[in-house]
């Protein structure tokens, strides 16, 4: 009965909650509800098992009845008298199980109820806490919509009361002011083009100064080349001619030496060639003009190699000029 009494208070304290819809429990206060249940269910185990423990007793001392009814069948009226106290305190133990079983199934009944009743409300809270979230959500979103609309409206207003006062004040000073605004602008687009066909123009000579010029030095780089080539083609000839030159000199050298050689001996060779110094001299100063001839060669060719350097210089600094100027 206490525990019926117990469950009872629960569900009205649960009936009450959901009704108020303002109060919900919290976790903590379930789980000492959930712990009270557990007692309850712990002490009414206790109990049944005292019960069990009464029935194994009553079962004994129904086999000792039985036993003695069977020992002492012929004993006479005392006998008798034993196995009817027996047979009284038996069908005493088993109207008091009758009763108390009885009493257990309606209680186990009345618990199960009970349990389902109070999950029944415990689902039905939770579900009205879930929603009072819902609704709480909602109504943030609400609120901040609202808000949303309201900045937006009077972001609007504001910028609408701008545009009416601009209108005014345009109205008032009158249309001359919006003439000698476009009148400027005008003026000022007339200049800008100006401005920029004179950039044009500027840039068109600038094109084309630059391509003569790169003209004028692709001419010069081909004239250059040709000249090289020639000068190559005329020191190979100098060289080929200094060689020649220079064998014909070693061998007018060794024939002098030789004659010289001779003359200091008095001998002379049937057969020998006689050596004319002026011809020797002559030789000489031919040595010495084509010793200078060749190194003059070699200025010039020095020469045009650093003149052709620097036109390859110009020329590669002439197309980085062309770009910074378009």
């Amino acid at each position: 009965m206490e525990t019926i009494s117990g469950f009872t208070e629960v569900i009205e304290g649960l009936q009450d909650q959901c009704d108020g819809a303002t109060n919900v429990p919290s976790a903590d206060r379930l789980q000492e509800q959930l712990k009270e249940i557990s007692t309850s269910n712990r002490s009414q185990q206790a109990e049944v098992e005292s019960l069990r423990m009464h029935l194994e007793k009553l079962g004994e001392s129904k086999k000792l009845a039985e036993a003695r009814a069977r020992s002492g069948a012929g004993a006479g009226p005392e006998a008798q008298v034993h196995q009817l106290k027996d047979e009284r305190d038996m069908l005493k133990a088993r109207l008091e199980e009758l009763s108390s079983n009885t009493a257990t199934v309606q209680h186990d009944q009345q618990e199960q109820v009970h349990t389902q009743e109070l999950k029944r409300l415990r689902q039905d809270v939770e579900s009205l806490h879930n929603e009072k979230e819902q609704l709480r959500r909602q109504l943030q979103d609400q609120d901040k919509e609202r808000q949303e609309l309201q900045d937006n409206f009077l972001y609007v207003k504001t910028q609408l009361d701008k545009v009416q006062m601009k209108q005014a004040e345009a109205a008032q000073n009158g249309s001359s002011d919006g003439q000698k605004e476009l009148q400027r602008h005008k003026q000022t687009l007339q200049s800008i083009s100006e401005e920029r066909n004179r950039l044009a123009a500027r840039m068109d000579s600038a094109l084309n100064v630059a391509e003569k010029e790169k003209a004028y030095h692709e001419q010069s780089v081909e004239r250059v080349t040709t000249a090289n080539a020639r000068l190559m083609e005329e020191r190979d000839r100098i060289s080929k001619e200094v060689e020649r030159l220079s064998s014909l000199y070693a061998e007018s050298v060794r024939q002098l030496q030789a004659s010289l050689a001779d003359a200091q001996s008095g001998k002379f060779e049937s057969g020998a060639g006689q050596t004319d110094p002026a011809e020797v001299a002559l030789l000489r100063s031919e040595a010495e003009d084509l010793d200078a001839m060749l190194r003059e060669r070699e200025e010039e060719n020095d020469a045009l190699k650093t003149r052709i350097r620097k036109l390859a210089a110009s020329l590669v600094k002439l197309p980085k000029a062309a770009r910074a100027s378009q």
